[in-house]
């Protein structure tokens, strides 16, 4: 058996086993997902295809994938879950492939690749029906195939490339930057292509892309709230957003890439010691990160999006009550310097670290022009946490060039992975658990209390948005103090006479509370009643 087939079963295995800790299925949507799996069963039950106004991403790409599977199984959230978890396993082992493709470090390739798998972003967006690990499952493949079409001179690997590119942006929006950049990255190599090939390679897609964005147009199809994460301020505010950003960028590049970092700072410590040229890129990181600390009071996790201070997945934003911190701030302090100290080792091994010259050498200018133009989004729009997942598969795909398995301490890399992989499995359980328990305490109190008007009950933001959206089209503001957001901006007519919360409130009596199975302390949730 072949080394590599040998990795890739041993991929499929660690997928495979995680589900003897964590169940996927639950019927119960979670994050921004309600949104497009509505549009997909109003499609399937009509037959008509409704835009919702909340929409803002190109996704009709996984609305049709939705509205094939519930016409196939019906209407099912863990079936859509699953299909996830597909894309998923495909965006691992297409990694690894690609990694091979360019060095053929089995052994690093495969840690490499366990390390976006154990990626909390990466893990809890598998267990969603968001459009961020099918986007990112396009953009590894559009990669792959671009990068087959550069090497061997076969146009028609860059045709393919391009399609995937446009299918990822009727996916995600961003997907369409890797064209762009294949694009200009053609130029250069116009003279080991036949010019009509290679034009015919980008010039069909492009048409493609065009004429459907132009068909959706005219059928106002269109996502109306695809503006949404503009910033309109002055040049200034821009600015320091941009500053902002890129710091938040160093931090969560570290996280990243921590198990690798820091085992690579422990092989041979003496000779590092001694490198005065690494500990000026690790020193400056560190200050930095310190001075925004004890100045802004800011610290890891900068975003608070899927990585937040009380686990993974949005908490706080979603459901009203009080939440508990899971880990101490001193200690989030202290990762927020070692995560610092790991962005500074990548840097230095990036620039400064020998390695072999390999083919893929000229074809990390394309990497590099990736990572421009994917980081330029991020940095002037409205972001979260989620949108580094093409930057981190970039970044890995660098960094497994300048390393080999010799030059990083294989057990701190093991242990550090592991750690990853436990906090991932057990925060998403838990995020699991405690949307399943929520839904089932506001599904139940409907009947219980015969809550005929479901515009009485605020279950948090994805239960309101699947059940309350359409009936809050009508703006009749219920004018109550203190609402949360979705409340105030979306399910404006909701009085919530009863809620489901993580705490008990003012004003309201408990009618039930239920423990939810997993380790964090915000483990019970609480049916009220004003």
């Amino acid at each position: 058996m072949k080394k590599q087939t040998k990795y890739i079963l041993a991929i499929i295995a660690i997928f495979l086993l995680q589900f003897v800790f964590i169940n996927p299925l639950g019927e119960f949507s979670l994050n921004d997902s309600w949104v497009h799996t509505e549009i997909a069963y109003h499609l399937v039950e009509t037959g008509v295809f409704r835009m919702s106004p909340y929409a803002g991403p190109t996704f009709y790409f996984p609305i049709l994938l939705a509205a094939g599977l519930i016409k196939i199984f019906g209407m099912s959230f863990s079936i859509l879950r699953i299909s996830t978890l597909f894309f998923s396993l495909g965006s691992l082992l297409l990694f690894f492939l690609f990694l091979n493709k360019i060095n053929k470090k089995y052994h690093l390739n495969f840690i490499l690749t366990l390390l976006l798998f154990f990626n909390p972003i990466f893990y809890n967006l598998s267990f969603t029906f968001l459009t961020d690990i099918s986007a990112l499952f396009l953009f590894i493949a559009s990669l792959y195939f671009y990068h087959q079409g550069f090497d061997k001179k076969q146009s028609w690997y860059l045709f393919v490339a391009s399609l995937l590119a446009v299918l990822g942006f009727y996916t995600r929006q961003t997907n369409i930057l890797i064209m762009l950049v294949a694009g200009l990255y053609s130029l250069s190599t116009l003279k080991k292509f036949n010019f009509l090939k290679i034009f015919l390679a980008f010039s069909l897609p492009t048409i493609i892309w065009l004429i459907t964005y132009i068909l959706l147009l005219q059928n106002n199809l269109l996502p109306q709230n695809i503006s949404s994460h503009y910033i309109n301020v002055p040049i200034i505010q821009l600015a320091k957003n941009i500053i902002w950003w890129i710091f938040y960028t160093s931090n969560y590049l570290g996280f990243l890439v921590l198990p690798i970092s820091i085992a690579y700072l422990l092989k041979k410590p003496k000779e590092k010691l001694k490198n005065i040229k690494l500990w000026n890129f690790i020193f400056w990181p560190v200050i930095i990160t310190l001075i925004i600390r004890q100045t802004w009071h800011q610290q890891f996790p900068y975003i608070k999006n899927i990585i937040n201070l009380y686990g993974v997945g949005p908490m706080q934003e979603v459901l009203q009550g009080n939440l508990q911190p899971l880990l101490h701030s001193k200690i989030l302090g202290i990762l927020s310097l070692l995560f610092a100290v790991s962005f500074g080792t990548l840097t230095y091994i990036l620039f400064f670290e020998k390695t072999k010259k390999y083919k893929i050498k000229s074809f990390n200018k394309f990497i590099y022009l990736n990572i421009i133009l994917y980081l330029l989004p991020i940095l002037t729009l409205y972001s979260f946490d989620k949108y580094y997942l093409p930057v981190f598969v970039l970044f890995l795909v660098l960094l497994s060039q300048k390393i080999n398995f010799k030059k990083i301490y294989i057990p701190l890399t093991i242990l550090l992975l592991l750690i990853y992989a436990i906090f991932s499995i057990s925060q998403t359980k838990f995020y699991l658990n405690w949307n399943k328990v929520r839904w089932q305490m506001a599904n139940t109190a409907v009947i219980t209390y015969k809550i005929t008007n479901l515009n009485q009950l605020d279950a948090g933001y994805e239960w309101d948005g699947w059940y309350t959206y359409w009936l809050n089209q009508e703006k009749v503001k219920n004018n109550l103090p203190n609402q949360p957001w979705w409340i105030k901006h979306i399910f404006i007519n909701n009085t919530a006479d009863y809620v489901v919360s993580f705490s008990p409130l003012p004003n309201y009596q408990v009618l039930q509370s239920q423990k939810v199975q997993g380790w964090n302390p915000n483990n019970n949730l609480y049916l009220l009643k004003r």
